[in-house]
C-alpha cells in the first residue's frame, strides 16, 4: 500500500466513514427535577460577614526548585522608573513569591519559567507581568495590553546599563570599524 493510499485510508477512517462507524442517535434528554430556588444573601448578611474573610486571599501553591531558582534572581527594593517608582519585595509567608507595588496598584507575583533567560513574574488574576532584563525591568498589563512602567532599574541594573552605554554590543551584521579582528578571521588564523 502506498503512502497516498495509507493517508486516504487514515482520513477516511478518522472522519467516521469506515466500516462499523455507524452513528448512534443521541440519548434522550432526562427531565430535570424542579428544585426550589435558594434565597440570595441579603446586603445585611454580606455586611455582617467577618472582614478577615473578605480580605483573606487564596493560599499560594508551593514552588518547585526550577521556579525557586528564578525567584532567587529577582531584584528587590525600590526600582526607579521613567515616570514612577515600583517596589518589589519578597512575601514573608510564601517562599519565592513577591509583592509588587506601584502607586495604588498592588500585585502578588509568582515566578514563571522563561525560555529567553529573562526573569518573569506574573499575577494571573490581574494580568500583571514583571519582566526583568540585565539592564532594566518593565511592568505590563496583559488585560489592557499596555506597559504600566518602563525603564525600571535597581542599582545593579543601573551598573549594567552604564556599562552597555560605554561599550555597546558588536553588531555581527555590520563590518567592524576598529582594529579588532573579526571572529571568522581569528578562527582562520588558528
Amino acid at each position: 500500500m502506498g503512502k497516498l493510499s495509507k493517508l486516504l485510508m487514515a482520513v477516511w477512517l478518522s472522519t467516521g466513514l469506515g466500516w462499523g462507524w455507524a452513528q448512534t442517535p443521541p440519548a434522550p434528554a432526562k427531565k430535570a427535577k424542579a428544585t426550589p430556588a435558594k434565597p440570595h444573601a441579603t446586603p445585611k448578611a454580606v455586611a455582617s460577614a467577618s472582614p478577615k474573610l473578605a480580605q483573606a486571599q487564596a493560599p499560594l501553591a508551593a514552588l518547585g526548585e526550577d521556579l525557586l531558582a528564578v525567584s532567587a534572581q529577582v531584584h528587590t527594593g525600590d526600582m526607579v522608573c521613567e515616570a514612577n517608582t515600583v517596589k518589589v519585595s519578597p512575601m514573608s509567608n510564601a517562599q519565592g513569591y513577591f509583592e509588587l507595588r506601584m502607586g495604588k496598584h498592588h500585585y502578588r507575583m509568582a515566578p514563571v519559567a522563561s525560555l529567553t533567560g529573562a526573569v518573569r513574574l506574573e499575577d494571573a488574576a490581574h494580568g500583571a507581568v514583571w519582566i526583568q532584563l540585565a539592564n532594566k525591568s518593565m511592568l505590563m498589563n496583559q488585560k489592557v495590553g499596555r506597559r504600566m512602567a518602563d525603564d525600571c532599574q535597581s542599582p545593579a541594573q543601573m551598573v549594567v546599563a552604564e556599562a552597555m552605554a560605554k561599550m555597546p554590543p558588536i553588531n555581527i551584521l555590520e563590518p567592524l570599524n576598529d582594529n579588532r579582528a573579526s571572529p571568522a578571521a581569528e578562527l582562520a588564523n588558528k
